[in-house]
């Protein structure tokens, strides 16, 4: 948790979401893992900037190694999507990840994907 907190402390501005679909969606035995597929959504002109594009995917990859390490935690999928690609549909089947309070201590919450 420490290291994904230090990544989104450094550059979460430019993620606006992260969002988990987690099956099963219930408690689980102890040593079954829960499968997850994670989507982080970035505005559309973070992703046309070479720069900051490339700071976002290294900013994915940190976070999917460190959810890959969870025991407990089976990651399936994970992608860095724009929001104008990330549907209605999406937003009802899988939950948001809260970590607004890291990389927005003192910035700007209107700046996060809407709930």
């Amino acid at each position: 948790m420490r290291r994904i907190e230090a990544a989104l402390k450094r550059d979460g501005g430019l993620i606006t979401g992260i969002f988990l679909w987690v099956d099963p969606p219930e408690e689980i035995a102890a040593g079954e893992p829960y499968r997850v597929i994670m989507r982080l959504t970035a505005k559309e002109e973070v992703l046309e900037q070479t720069g900051t594009e490339t700071r976002a995917l290294q900013l994915t990859e940190v976070i999917s190694r460190e959810f890959e390490s969870i025991e407990g935690i089976e990651l399936v999928d994970y992608q860095l999507v724009s929001e104008a690609d990330f549907s209605l549909a999406d937003m009802r089947t899988l939950l948001r990840w809260d970590y607004d309070y890291l990389s927005y201590r003192a910035g700007t919450p209107e700046e996060t994907a809407p709930a």
